[in-house]
């Protein structure tokens, strides 16, 4: 009788696990066209934010006591960044800039965000010291690694014609 109960817990959790995970691709892929537009809003948040960045280190504009918070966004919405990539959401499924090698090299693609994630908070703590040039030195380690992503595993723009 112990033995049946054991089986029965284990049958009854292994149901609920693949049921939350069918459910988690199901949902992925119903809804991929939401998820790669809010995907794309997120990446032009932080280009916006990187834009930002470089006019005021570049002395174009002189809000220099915006740069933490410029950062800050930068930092925030870099955290959770491969959560933004479920499957179903790739070139096979939807158009989108993304490779398939994301999927393909998870790991290489989550090391690649966590420099980012790491680079960004580093930029954050500078930028609230307030040395615009300690600033823009940091602002090029967080660009190579933007470009750590962008490089491996985002397709160039198609040229209109």
């Amino acid at each position: 009788m112990k033995n049946f109960k054991k089986t029965g817990v284990i049958l009854v959790t292994m149901a609920v696990a693949f049921g939350v995970l069918a459910g988690a691709v199901a949902y992925a892929a119903e809804n991929a066209k939401d998820v790669v537009n809010y995907r794309k809003s997120v990446m032009k948040a932080q280009s916006a934010h990187l834009k930002a960045i470089k006019a005021i280190v570049r002395g174009k504009v002189g809000y220099t006591g915006l740069l933490g918070n410029h950062a800050k966004a930068l930092d925030l919405t870099g955290k959770g960044l491969t959560d933004l990539f479920p499957a179903g959401t790739g070139p096979d499924k939807i158009k989108s800039r993304a490779k398939a090698d994301i999927w393909k090299d998870w790991k290489k693609f989550e090391a690649s965000a966590k420099k980012l994630n790491v680079e960004t908070a580093k930029l954050v703590k500078i930028a609230n010291g307030g040395d615009k040039k300690a600033v823009a030195d940091q602002f090029k380690v967080v660009g190579k690694a933007c470009g750590g992503c962008h490089k491996p595993f985002r397709a160039k723009k198609k040229k209109k014609k």
